[in-house]
């Protein structure tokens, strides 16, 4: 059975994420109420459960201000990760499974595989917006396990965030906390790799 290597997307695949603060500025409001908002719908969109052009009539009620651009993506400029894209190419051509495991929107992921076509070789993608589960929620990796029919023994996780990756460890899966600490994650994942 072929190992599977699941990488998040946000500040794993790609850097430079956060959109908040630049819809803040352009809609000229405070940074910590337009994030207050965010936190509010945050999983409703990861989810797909509300749409952005729904968050952006949230955001038009709440502050009473007019949004006439799609302000996910003109304030969305994320910056690849050749790095892990390297390690996950390398990984891909030695005939194991990788995947984009990620909590995302429409916007954002669609601009990223337009930014970077050559990314839809390297993975199959499981976008929360689509799949309508999310991180770090047991289902969201469920559905991904039986989709590959694979078991969690044969599944690690790459990812930024403390809570995903011990929901992961906690089915069985094993898991890597990245912060940009490169050779630590290649040595890693070379070990689950050569494992038995």
């Amino acid at each position: 059975m072929s190992k599977v290597f699941l990488f998040d997307c946000g500040n794993v695949i790609v850097r430079n994420i956060d959109t908040v603060c630049m819809m803040a500025s352009k809609l000229s409001l405070p940074f910590s109420a337009m994030h207050e908002l965010y936190l509010e719908c945050e999983a409703r969109l990861f989810k797909g459960e509300v749409k952005e052009e729904d968050y952006y009539r949230i955001i038009e009620e709440r502050f009473d201000v007019r949004v006439d651009e799609n302000l996910f993506y003109t304030c969305f400029n994320p910056v690849l990760n050749d790095s892990v894209v390297s390690l996950a190419s390398r990984l891909k051509n030695d005939s194991q499974i990788v995947a984009m495991a990620t909590n995302s929107i429409d916007t954002h992921f669609e601009k990223i595989r337009a930014l970077w076509p050559f990314l839809d070789d390297i993975f199959t993608y499981y976008p929360s917006h689509i799949i309508g589960k999310k991180k770090p929620d047991e289902d969201y990796y469920d559905y991904i396990r039986v989709s590959l029919g694979s078991e969690y023994s044969q599944m690690v996780l790459v990812d930024d965030l403390e809570e995903n990756i011990n929901s992961a460890l906690s089915l069985g899966m094993k898991a890597f906390r990245y912060s940009f600490n490169d050779r630590e994650l290649e040595s890693f994942l070379s070990a689950f790799e050569k494992e038995e």
